[in-house]
């Protein structure tokens, strides 16, 4: 994302394997994250490669929306 971004989210609570996602984790943090599942938990994805995903167990994360577009103030 880029600063002045506009970004489309449908609300749900359910979200599939590689959805970018808003999710709420330990109840506190708000977030917009690619969602991996995985047998152990969840990952978050980060937009940046080069930094680490964010592990956590199912219970320490809530589906909020679904990202379903981007507008973009410039091209």
């Amino acid at each position: 994302m880029i600063d002045g971004d506009i970004v489309v989210i449908e609300q749900s609570r359910i979200a599939e394997n590689g959805e970018r996602v808003i999710v709420r984790i330990n109840e506190k943090e708000v977030t917009l994250k690619t969602l991996r599942l995985d047998q152990g938990g969840v990952k978050l994805m980060l937009a940046n490669r080069a930094m680490s995903p964010i592990v956590l167990s199912n219970a320490n994360v809530e589906v909020l929306g679904i990202v379903r577009g981007v507008i973009r103030d410039r091209i």
